[in-house]
């Protein structure tokens, strides 16, 4: 009985409104145009592909609607500026504007902290990590210094500081041990730190971050905020040429540095003191960045001589290079067998060889001046070439 009195109160309502339709041309339904939308309405038909269909005929059109275009590819200029505008989201503590910058799937590595390296997964987890440190370092920032953008890869020299005054948290995944914050839970030190981090990022076709690996040396930081007793780099400063951002000119001068420097690196392999001095400018500057102090000329070659006899199979993997402008980028690896003995500590006799075989990801910046390398700025891990440096029985 109710369901008859609906039906025949619902024909009454079809019939009433088809009346006022009638007797009001302003409300009649044109085609492509509803008739619940007025004479001025814009907005096409309420029903896609309706039309003026009237009741009983079917609908046309394409159900569901077609998803909406991709977006641009952004240039690789663009991406080097969605790199800055996502670590200013970090440095405002922008926080949900910063895990828009990453894919749902971004992966986030630690590069060389320890094998396998720790990585963070997903935007979540990355943004989480961020505020579990940013409550040790409320005034943390990261500034681009120099990066080189080159098809979907921006690889970025950034200069990261902060003043430790908080105590950092733990975050999501460093509950369970996937991810490495030396000074979680520490007490605060009050004091200031700056380190120079190298992180080579790769976009995915939505212009979102699909992977970040950073390169950077931990025990700075440590030293600097006095946790530690190492002799560590000083604070550092801004890029003494002020922020550079290139893209590959694909010219003859670029092709040349990128010769220049895979000469260089068979030179280092061959262990060939002659051919590398003939690849290095009078006026080098060396600056690894685990170490206290730059190198000039003469103490880099010291140095490859101390490292030859310390991994007399030495050798630097070339894994990807990247060529812009007056630089030459590439992720390297440093690999051998620790079969002499190492340098101690500064005043200290040396320490014994442990017959270890390390495999230690690094990178490389390289300034190069009429065919020579005339700056160079390296980074890795130092506690993790350490902890790879245990012999493997101690290791158990």
């Amino acid at each position: 009985m109710m369901r008859g009195m609906r039906a025949a109160a619902s024909i009454a309502w079809v019939l009433a409104a088809a009346c006022a339709r009638k007797d009001n041309p302003e409300m009649m339904a044109t085609p492509g145009q509803s008739g619940a939308m007025g004479r001025n309405a814009e907005m096409g038909s309420a029903m896609v592909g309706s039309g003026s269909a009237s009741v009983g005929e079917p609908l046309t059109g394409t159900w569901p609607l077609a998803p909406p275009p991709p977006p641009r590819k952004q240039t690789p200029a663009e991406l080097a500026a969605t790199v800055e505008a996502c670590l200013a989201h970090g440095n405002a503590n922008e926080l949900d504007a910063l895990a828009a910058c990453y894919g749902a799937s971004a992966v986030l590595t630690i590069a060389g902290a320890r094998v396998p390296p720790p990585s963070l997964v997903g935007p979540a987890n990355i943004t989480a990590q961020v505020a579990a440190e940013r409550a040790g370092y409320p005034d943390l920032r990261a500034d681009v210094q120099l990066a080189i953008a080159s098809g979907r890869d921006v690889v970025a020299i950034v200069r990261v500081a902060g003043t430790h005054t908080g105590v950092v948290a733990a975050g999501p995944e460093a509950r369970t041990g996937g991810f490495d914050v030396p000074l979680r839970d520490a007490p605060a030190t009050n004091k200031k730190f700056g380190y120079l981090s190298a992180n080579v990022i790769t976009f995915d076709d939505a212009n979102r971050i699909d992977s970040e690996t950073r390169f950077f040396d931990a025990a700075t930081q440590l030293g600097q905020l006095g946790v530690t007793k190492a002799s560590v780099r000083a604070i550092a400063e801004p890029w003494p040429a002020g922020k550079q951002i290139l893209v590959p000119r694909g010219d003859d001068a670029e092709r040349a540095n990128q010769a220049a420097y895979g000469r260089f690196n068979e030179a280092l392999n061959r262990h060939d003191t002659a051919a590398i001095g003939n690849a290095l400018a009078d006026n080098l500057v060396w600056s690894e960045q685990a170490s206290p102090s730059d190198r000039d000329r003469k103490g880099y070659l010291a140095h490859l001589a101390q490292l030859w006899r310390s991994y007399s199979d030495l050798r630097f993997g070339a894994l990807k290079v990247w060529a812009a402008g007056d630089y030459v980028i590439a992720v390297e690896s440093f690999a051998g067998r620790n079969d002499g003995d190492l340098p101690g500590p500064k005043g200290g006799g040396p320490i014994p060889r442990t017959l270890a075989t390390v495999n230690l990801p690094m990178l490389a910046v390289y300034r190069f001046a009429h065919g020579k390398i005339a700056q160079a700025w390296t980074f890795h891990q130092s506690t993790g070439l350490a902890a790879q440096l245990v012999p493997a029985k101690k290791r158990r």
